[in-house]
C-alpha cells in the first residue's frame, strides 16, 4: 500500500514538472501570444520584462487612426504631439489638441522627492514646485473616448525614468481620463515604458511598436490623482500636527 501511495505521489509530481515545462515552452514560443486577439496577457508580460521597445513608426500611426476610427464620434484629446503628427489628423472630427503650460525646465525630480525634509521647519518651510495642468473640463462634453499622448524618452540617459516633463505629460493624460466614463482608450506613444504607477500593466489592452494601448480604470485613476505628487507634500510640521 505505501509502494503504491509512492507511485501515485511520484507520478504527481512528474505531472506538475511536466505542465510547468510545457507552458514554460508555449510562452517562450509565442504560442500563448495574445497580440491579435487583443487580450492583455501576452502584452501583460511584456509590459514588465520590456522598458524598451523597438519602433515600428508606421504600425503605430496605422494602430492609432485604426483605434481614432472605432471611437464614433467621441471627443479625442491629443497630448504633446508634434505638428506632422498633428496634421495627419487634422482631417478627423472631434479632435482637440490639448494645452498647457510646460513645466519650469529648472524643476528636479529632487525637488519633489528631497532626499529629506526639514519637518520642524528649523532651517526652512519644505516647498513642493507646481506642475501644471489643463484646465478643467465644464462637464458638458462628457469626457473623451481616447487621449493620445507623446512620452518623453531619454533612454539614452539612466535618468529618462527621472523626468519631470515626463511626469507631468502622464499626470495630463491621467487627468483627462479621468473626466471620462470607464471605457476610455489611452494611447501612449512612448520607446519607453510608461509609468505603471499610473498606467497599470493589467489596463494594457494592446501594443504595436512605441504604441501603448491602454483602458485605465477611471476610478482607480481619480483616487491616484488625488495623492500629493511627491514626498515634498506628504510632511506636515509637528507644530501643525499637533495643534490639528
Amino acid at each position: 500500500m505505501a509502494s503504491l501511495f509512492m507511485q501515485i505521489k511520484l507520478m504527481s509530481v512528474a505531472l506538475i514538472l511536466l505542465t510547468v515545462s510545457l507552458t514554460f515552452l508555449l510562452l517562450k514560443y509565442g504560442i500563448f501570444s495574445g497580440q491579435e486577439s487583443g487580450r492583455w496577457d501576452a502584452v501583460h508580460h511584456d509590459c514588465i520584462d520590456s522598458p524598451f521597445l523597438k519602433t515600428n513608426a508606421t504600425a503605430t500611426h496605422a494602430a492609432v487612426v485604426a483605434a481614432m476610427e472605432t471611437m464614433k464620434n467621441k471627443k479625442i484629446g491629443l497630448v504633446n504631439l508634434e505638428s506632422d503628427r498633428l496634421r495627419n489628423w487634422d482631417e478627423l472630427d472631434y479632435v482637440e489638441e490639448i494645452q498647457f503650460k510646460r513645466v519650469d525646465p529648472n524643476i528636479t525630480w529632487e525637488h519633489l522627492f528631497p532626499a529629506w525634509v526639514d519637518e520642524d521647519e528649523e532651517v526652512s518651510t519644505p516647498e513642493c514646485p507646481e506642475i501644471q495642468m489643463p484646465e478643467e473640463e465644464d462637464g458638458d462634453g462628457g469626457g473623451y473616448g481616447m487621449v493620445v499622448a507623446r512620452l518623453p524618452c531619454g533612454h539614452k540617459s539612466e535618468r529618462w525614468k527621472r523626468d519631470v516633463f515626463r511626469l507631468q505629460v502622464h499626470l495630463v493624460v491621467a487627468k483627462l481620463a479621468s473626466y471620462s466614463p470607464q471605457g476610455v482608450l489611452v494611447v501612449l506613444l512612448s520607446a519607453c515604458r510608461p509609468m505603471v504607477e499610473l498606467f497599470r500593466c493589467e489596463d494594457l489592452v494592446n501594443r504595436w511598436g512605441d504604441a501603448w494601448v491602454f483602458r485605465p480604470d477611471v476610478q482607480k485613476l481619480r483616487e491616484k490623482l488625488a495623492l500629493p505628487v511627491g514626498s515634498c507634500r506628504l510632511v506636515l510640521p509637528l507644530l501643525k500636527k499637533k495643534a490639528q
